[in-house]
């Protein structure tokens, strides 16, 4: 008897220095999401092989793998990992996990531009101080991206002081640290007092770099163009040292509006391509993210349905299913349309000039579902911009005109493929292409100018890269367009 009793305490003793150290790892990479996040990842999926599921430490496992998708813009990670957990809570209850779940659920929908179930996934409020401290950032995350900025900014502060409240880790150390460059990005002005911020060893690489892109970009405006890039020459080359996709694609865009500011346009143009070169890369992962997200979201509904006995359900989730088909339908047949005419064109010959400051931006692959307030609003804008003649600079892209206009590039981008049916390139460049076109016929004075005074007026910067898109709008170089308004011109004195 007394054997067994030291055998039982001996396991007992054994489960919970089991548990105590499962604990630790997991805290331990809920910190590395920040700094290591493969790291993080790596024990994550050893505490999900290790424990049994539904088990605490096994969603909390999954939930650690779900928040490094959202980091790493892996959506696929993390809509099966918060579907595995929502699945698993259903049957072992949990609030603050559940709570924890819809947190993610809400961060995955924001990343997605799903704002509406965004704000609906946290229609709730959490007791827990740390969950709380999440709940108010990815709140103040998704008014910022409404443009609400003083209600952000509210949000920011109520995560902060939550947070504070907390005892003092590496982790609550990293969690305030988030929220005061929220607060920050939120008012850049404010990004002037995080020049030693994060500067010290034990500080997680992702404030790092976010400090740092903030920094940049507070020096971009306020014109220091050379101290923001020496402040991102820190951290290049960006593919090795940036793991995050997102925050790499907005140091290049900080980067290529320096070198463009001095001057120097052939670095510019470099950056430049490798930002659109990852910002079309988003944008193919948030369209297959769309869909999965869908086909998943349809999956619980029907196992929900299956699991109640509910026939009236299942109804909706056959019409949920047929209109998700319907809608994948016709973005494929988007998609498809688009290539076809890619290849009865040949392409925009204006998108192959390395020297055109306008860069392609080729965002028609993703349906985006823009207000129609905002739409009208955004519309209005654009028939203001050709009026006063704005494309005539030489410098707007895609990124300042939608800055110019308070909107996104995403959006910018889809009215001007839709309304417009053409890229955005071709757009800016049939605008400035009829304006020079409209000189030449009205005004004789213009034939006399020599095609690199007509370039620079029309807003290009190539005398190259003019002549090939004039004559790819007009079927006729500029030297020939003049020649025959000329002789038009004599045969009618005559």
């Amino acid at each position: 008897m007394f054997l067994l009793i030291c055998v039982s305490l001996f396991l007992a003793t054994t489960k919970i220095h089991s548990q105590s150290e499962d604990d630790i790892l997991l805290n331990k990479a809920s910190w590395l999401l920040y700094d290591q996040p493969q790291e993080a990842i790596k024990i994550a999926d050893y505490i999900i092989k290790k424990t049994s599921s539904p088990s605490e430490k096994n969603l909390k496992a999954q939930l650690i793998l779900a928040e490094s998708g959202l980091l790493l813009s892996d959506y696929k990670t993390a809509i099966t990992c918060l579907f595995n957990t929502k699945e698993a809570l259903d049957v072992f209850p949990n609030q603050k996990l559940k709570n924890k779940n819809s947190i993610l659920f809400a961060s995955l929908y924001r990343q997605l531009g799903l704002l509406d179930k965004a704000k609906q996934a946290l229609e709730f409020i959490p007791k827990d101080k740390d969950l709380k401290g999440r709940f108010y950032f990815e709140q103040g995350l998704i008014e910022a991206n409404l443009k609400n900025q003083d209600k952000a900014t509210s949000c920011f502060n109520k995560s902060l002081d939550a947070y504070k409240s907390l005892p003092h880790t590496q982790l609550s150390s990293c969690l305030i640290g988030l929220s005061r460059l929220a607060l920050a990005e939120n008012s850049l002005e404010t990004s002037e007092k995080l020049d030693s911020a994060f500067t010290d060893t034990s500080s997680p690489q992702l404030l790092k770099h976010i400090s740092k892109k903030l920094q940049a970009k507070f020096l971009y405006d306020k014109e220091a163009y050379n101290e923001s890039l020496a402040l991102l020459t820190t951290l290049m080359p960006l593919e090795n040292s940036v793991k995050t996709t997102e925050l790499r694609k907005q140091l290049f865009e900080i980067a290529s509006r320096d070198y463009y500011a001095l001057g120097d346009f052939e670095k510019y143009l470099d950056y430049d391509e490798q930002f659109n070169a990852l910002e079309d890369s988003l944008i193919n992962i948030e369209k297959e993210a769309h869909i999965a997200l869908y086909a998943r979201m349809l999956k619980y509904q029907k196992k929900t349905v299956n699991q109640k006995g509910e026939s009236n359900k299942i109804k909706g989730i056959i019409i949920l299913t047929i209109l998700s088909l319907i809608v994948a339908f016709l973005i494929f047949y988007r998609v498809r349309q688009h290539v076809l005419e890619k290849k009865k064109t040949g392409g925009d010959t204006d998108h192959k000039s390395n020297n055109d400051l306008v860069k392609p931006q080729e965002h028609e692959s993703k349906t985006i579902v823009i207000p129609d307030d905002t739409k009208y609003q955004i519309i209005q804008k654009l028939n203001a911009f050709e009026k006063n003649m704005e494309f005539l600079d030489a410098r707007i892209s895609l990124t300042s005109m939608a800055k110019k206009l308070n909107t996104n590039t995403k959006y910018l981008s889809e009215i001007i493929n839709t309304e417009k049916e053409v890229s955005f390139t071709r757009y800016i460049n049939q605008l400035r292409i009829d304006y020079i076109q409209k000189k030449l016929a009205e005004e004789p004075t213009y034939r006399k100018y020599k095609i690199s005074y007509l370039a620079k007026e029309s807003g290009f910067v190539s005398h190259s890269t003019f002549a090939t898109t004039f004559k790819s709008h007009t079927g006729e170089s500029p030297t020939a367009y003049i020649s025959r308004l000329q002789k038009k011109e004599k045969n009618n004195r005559i």
